[in-house]
């Protein structure tokens, strides 16, 4: 096989901004999830199976994504290799566009976990400071990445306005997917491929609009699919109503987008200055 074979089929993929067809394809593989009841359908992990071209390709769109969703450095000019050549203006020059919410973690260079566990108890240290409770609750999103629409990702992807190339090459990757499973065929409408390269990520895209729904008072952290509310007051009463109003509009925002709440894995905690 000649060297710049694969280099330059990628490239080429980029340049005419497509994601190929063959691409697309993938065979599922059900993974029973670890102490789970083997009888139940949501004990398993649908786990796709993805041409190792494919996963190549995808990481590569992952890397200009990530820098197209991530503000560079003030005192930095970015200069990375354009995708196309016909392109008069570099897209990875610095985005001047809206990126993703502050308060969203996961899937991106420096927003890890730990920073957002650190964002947390930086919130909590000044409770030493003041009288007030701050009262916490998180909950994960069931079947996140199954329950992603097309529709919604490249929606959002406009609404974030991300450069032309990047919805479009997003909308050959989603377009016409096909799914097998046991010998059956599929053409999904929702649900990025689990094992995917680019899944992470793409579920940043059209979860990031709830955190415009939580504005000061009120306080979120996003990791991936797991969210966390919170809110400081010196009346836990008052503050508890706030926040189940808040949590009846997220529950709502949610629903309109195909998505719904895990409930046992939704948590309440009280946290406040020692007496």
């Amino acid at each position: 096989m000649h060297p710049t074979l694969i280099p330059d089929l990628i490239n080429s993929c980029l340049k005419h901004q497509i994601f190929p067809q063959t691409f697309k394809e993938a065979k599922v593989s059900m993974i029973l999830k670890p102490n789970k009841d083997p009888t139940c359908t949501n004990a398993y992990r649908p786990i796709s199976l993805l041409k190792v071209l494919a996963k190549t390709l995808e990481r590569v769109i992952c890397d200009y994504l990530n820098h197209e969703m991530t503000p560079p450095p003030i005192t930095t000019q970015t200069t990375l290799p354009t995708p196309h050549s016909h392109h008069t203006q570099n897209p990875m020059q610095a985005p001047q566009h809206p990126t993703l919410s502050p308060n969203q973690y996961g899937f991106r260079k420096s927003m890890t976990a730990e920073a957002a566990i650190n964002r947390v108890l930086t919130h909590l240290k000044t409770l030493t400071l003041t009288p007030q409770y701050t009262i916490a609750i998180s909950f994960d999103i069931e079947a996140a990445f199954d329950s992603m629409l097309y529709q919604g990702i490249l929606n959002n992807a406009k609404h974030l306005q991300l450069p032309p190339y990047i919805q479009n090459i997003l909308h050959s990757y989603l377009h016409n997917r096909i799914v097998e499973y046991n010998g059956t065929y599929y053409s999904p409408e929702k649900g990025c491929p689990q094992g995917s390269p680019l899944s992470g990520i793409l579920f940043l895209i059209p979860i990031n609009e709830v955190t415009e729904i939580i504005k000061p008072p009120f306080h979120s952290i996003l990791f991936s699919d797991d969210l966390s509310v919170h809110l400081r007051s010196s009346n836990p009463q008052r503050a508890h109503r706030l926040l189940q109003n808040k949590i009846n509009k997220i529950h709502d925002w949610l629903s309109l987008r195909g998505f719904r709440k895990s409930g046992p894995k939704t948590n309440l905690v009280i946290f406040q200055k020692k007496s």
